[in-house]
């Protein structure tokens, strides 16, 4: 939704009942191992040919996660995020701010109702907010270019025909203020987010 008079602008982008996992693989591999009697057993019976998920949690995706499982979560939130960008229009203004409403239960409840274990908004906050900038800019999904011969394959480039740019950089010159804020709902049921873009 784009609302403004004159100079003054806003967009606002509400995600309801937003992912909390991203699929890694569509199906688990089996993994075996020769027992005693020297014949393959079928070591994860349980998980083969199922998806593997990844719950979203910055700190997790920040401390010790594997350099290419990274970078896959991060292109599954830039693209899933991309789709609600994809119908704004292309932002010319600056410097703007970005805000994120958190919409989510406080905890995890006892019997008695009471929050016993409770979570930390920088860690949600921290990839989120990134990701979304990074779409703002069409920095979603990458192709491979071909390399000058007799040089290794390793120079990408942005999809930028396939997601277009709505903004021109994230740097500060463009985007100057980040805000987050938590707002407690009762059910997941009922989680959201809302990104508000607004010039500064």
């Amino acid at each position: 939704m784009t609302t403004g008079k004159k100079n003054k602008k806003i967009i606002k982008i509400e995600i309801n009942k937003y992912i909390e996992h991203v699929t890694i693989s569509k199906k688990r591999r089996p993994k075996y191992k020769i027992d005693s009697k020297g014949e393959k057993v079928l070591l994860n019976p349980r998980t083969v040919g199922k998806e593997r998920k990844w719950k979203i949690n910055g700190q997790s995706l920040y401390s010790g996660m594997n350099h290419n499982l990274r970078a896959k979560v991060v292109k599954e939130i830039k693209k899933y995020l991309y789709e609600f960008i994809r119908p704004i229009p292309e932002i010319k203004w600056k410097p703007v701010c970005i805000e994120l409403e958190f919409y989510y239960v406080k905890g995890v409840k006892n019997k008695k109702g009471e929050v016993v274990n409770s979570w930390d908004l920088g860690n949600q906050e921290f990839i989120w907010m990134k990701c979304f900038e990074d779409a703002l800019c069409g920095n979603v999904d990458f192709i491979q270019k071909d390399p000058p011969e007799g040089k290794k394959k390793k120079v990408s480039i942005p999809m930028r025909d396939k997601y277009p740019a709505k903004i021109e950089d994230d740097s500060v010159e463009f985007i100057a203020q980040r805000i987050c804020t938590f707002k407690p709902i009762e059910s997941t049921e009922d989680r959201k987010l809302i990104f508000i873009i607004k010039p500064i």
